[in-house]
């Protein structure tokens, strides 16, 4: 748990940097960062989750009758991705510092490794 917490304060802080060195960085930023982080996070735990248990899972503990849903972490994945996007272009941070910062891995790393880059 604290090295998890330490990855995303280094993240944190590594969007600060980033903004301070651009000259974009104001102290009002502070909450739209905590809320880009906190989506970084969500989009990573969404990722982890989608697969260890894929995009369907049974909602029956009976696996003789199984019923498939989507896996609620599906939306939760595509709802942080998108607000990580809308968050960015707020706090001015461009598609490549986004790489840089490596603010997309979590929404191509989960196709790419699934998928390979064909």
């Amino acid at each position: 748990m604290i090295k998890l917490a330490l990855k995303y304060t280094k993240l944190k802080k590594e969007i600060i940097k980033y903004l301070n060195d651009k000259g974009l960085y104001e102290d009002i930023d502070i909450s739209l960062i905590d809320q880009l982080v906190f989506n970084v996070y969500l989009a990573d735990e969404a990722q982890e989750n989608i697969k260890a248990n894929g995009i369907l899972v049974n909602v029956r503990k009976d696996e003789t009758n199984p019923l498939m849903q989507v896996n609620q972490a599906v939306s939760v994945y595509h709802q942080s991705t998108k607000l990580i996007g809308v968050l960015c272009t707020k706090l001015s941070i461009s598609p490549e510092a986004r790489k840089k910062l490596k603010l997309v891995s979590t929404a191509v790393g989960l196709f790419e490794s699934e998928f390979g880059d064909e």
